[in-house]
């Protein structure tokens, strides 16, 4: 962003370059529209007026959030509440969340350019993902996080760069933070990939993080029915009925 020819003169020099890759964008738009019914499959099937989309937008930025705060529990498959009207708390923090970046960005778009560039990375990223009406069910997942990760661990390193010593080695309390997390990462890992060893672990973890989950519950008592566990199965698909009576899967299964 730098460099003296990667401004918009060099971006307009290069113009034909782009231009070119239009056509093959418009074929796939088309081909993508005629082969989903919409932009993206499934949208009419949230009941959300254009006003809630934008609530659970900002409401789900605390979801973000609390995940990079505290990384060291993973779920699978989170259950989705909608936010109806701006009483919700889970809204305002979100907002206060937005007015944060926006202060960062404003504050170091001339004097720190990284730093801006890495808020905006991580809230660009996530975008896609704020859009609840896709996925219609996993709507939050921390596998969302990959991209807007970059612009975190960016902003996190130019603000460690900072506080560098002048021999250029950091802190002793900064190295030392910085493998207290490390080690904390490894034993998550290690914790959360004994969870992973089968599916029936995988979905009975999920359902002790997430009630509902209807999707993980079906999979689950469908997995039960083929190691034979037909009593179980039921079960589960029987709470399933009390929970979320509308999921219209639990009656055939």
């Amino acid at each position: 962003v730098a460099a003296p020819d990667r401004g918009m003169r060099r971006l307009w020099e290069l113009r034909s370059r782009y231009l070119v890759l239009l056509p093959a964008l418009g074929i796939y738009g088309w081909m993508r529209l005629h082969a989903l019914g919409g932009p993206l499959p499934g949208m009419s099937s949230v009941p959300l007026s254009g006003w809630q989309l934008v609530l659970n937008a900002v409401a789900l930025l605390p979801e973000f959030g609390s995940t990079f705060l505290w990384p060291f529990d993973p779920n699978m498959f989170h259950d989705f509440d909608p936010v109806m009207n701006l009483a919700s708390s889970r809204f305002w923090i979100g907002a206060a969340m937005l007015v944060a970046a926006a202060a960062i960005v404003a504050g170091s778009i001339r004097r720190g350019r990284v730093a801006a560039f890495a808020v905006l990375w991580a809230l660009t990223c996530a975008a896609p993902h704020l859009l609840v009406r896709w996925p219609q069910l996993n709507v939050f997942a921390e596998r969302y996080l990959y991209l807007p990760a970059v612009g975190v661990f960016l902003l996190l390193g130019a603000g460690g760069a900072g506080r560098l010593g002048k021999g250029g080695a950091p802190p002793r309390w900064l190295a030392a933070g910085y493998a207290a997390v490390l080690a904390a990462f490894v034993v998550t890992n290690i914790q959360r990939a004994a969870d992973w060893r089968d599916d029936v672990t995988i979905y009975e973890k999920t359902l002790e993080q997430s009630e509902r989950a209807e999707l993980i519950r079906t999979n689950l008592a469908i997995r039960y029915l083929e190691l034979g566990r037909y009593d179980e199965g039921i079960e589960l698909l029987e709470e399933l009925r009390r929970i979320t009576p509308e999921w219209t899967e639990t009656r055939h299964n």
